[in-house]
């Protein structure tokens, strides 16, 4: 069992930047790392990113490292940041094959149970994708995660509190990915989530050919979502898998009735054919119910839209 911890960023240019200490996502990763690597020294190691030649040579650079020790996994740590000191929780990055979405599933919910922050789901990179190099670039599976906000002052001040926690979660979730340990310590499993959740927001293991897929965020059921949302129930969409809208103006609804108004309204101003009021209201019922068979997409006051 060989277990690679990768410290995100490096010396020179050292990541995010926590707003209640001021320690960035290399200093304070690197410390967990050490803390991740004291629970099995035979089997855990921690590489560094080397400054120099760009982010593209610095990630295959370690990474090469990783392959030439013979990891059987790969954990890249990092914390994330947003303009915004509302936002939290954790996430985990996965290249989207098996392994790494395996490794994801164990990593995710463990991580989530540590910390009792937000669970923000698994997410799905392509190698193009920011911070995708590092999922795609070793032979070993690999995650890459993102366990708090560093903008946000409770997500620190849990991850200072519950670093121990977090640094066992990931050695377990490493460890049971390779066959070896529970996921999760049961210290860990009993500690309730705040906000609490259900299962772990993540879908089935797409094959290992599925490659080069566009960032996507997984949700509960297997559907796709956008990151921080919920999947919504199925809408009309047009060829292009845009949802549609339909305009007030090209409702057949709206004109029957617009139509029957003014017919109405001059019948009732003339007076010229009382007889055929009662056959004017039969024939607008009868016309409104036949149309609301017709047709039951939603109406809007928007103009029409193309796409």
């Amino acid at each position: 069992m060989k277990i690679a911890i990768v410290v995100g960023h490096n010396k020179a240019a050292q990541g995010a930047v926590r707003v209640t200490d001021k320690r960035s996502e290399y200093d304070w990763n690197g410390q967990l790392a050490e803390m991740i690597r004291s629970h099995n020294t035979a089997a855990v190691k921690v590489f560094h990113r080397t400054p120099g030649g760009g982010y593209s040579a610095e990630i295959d650079r370690v990474y090469k490292q990783v392959d030439a020790w013979g990891a059987d996994c790969s954990l890249e740590l990092h914390f994330n940041a947003s303009g915004s000191s509302s936002v939290s929780g954790g996430e985990t990055l996965s290249s989207g094959t098996s392994g790494s979405m395996r490794l994801a599933k164990l990593v995710r919910p463990a991580v989530a149970a540590a910390l009792g922050n937000k669970d923000r789901g698994v997410k799905v990179l392509s190698r193009t994708d920011r911070g995708g190099r590092s999922l795609w670039q070793g032979r070993a599976p690999a995650v890459l995660v993102e366990p708090y906000f560093g903008s946000n002052v409770s997500d620190c001040n849990a991850a200072d509190k519950h670093m121990d926690e977090l640094a066992e979660a990931y050695y377990r979730a490493a460890a049971a990915f390779l066959g070896h340990t529970a996921a999760t310590p049961p210290s860990v499993q009993a500690k309730p989530l705040t906000p609490p959740t259900s299962a772990p927001l993540v879908a089935d293991t797409p094959s290992d050919d599925e490659r080069g897929r566009r960032s996507q965020t997984y949700r509960a059921g297997g559907r796709y979502a956008p990151a921080g949302g919920s999947a919504r129930p199925p809408q009309l969409t047009n060829p292009k898998g845009n949802t549609m809208t339909k305009s007030i103006f090209t409702s057949w609804t709206f004109w029957f009735n617009a139509a029957s108004f003014v017919v109405a309204l001059a019948t009732a101003l003339a007076d010229a054919f009382p007889d055929y009021r009662e056959a004017l209201l039969m024939v607008v019922t009868i016309g409104n119910v036949i149309l609301r068979f017709k047709t039951s997409q939603p109406v809007s006051l928007k103009p029409p839209r193309t796409n």
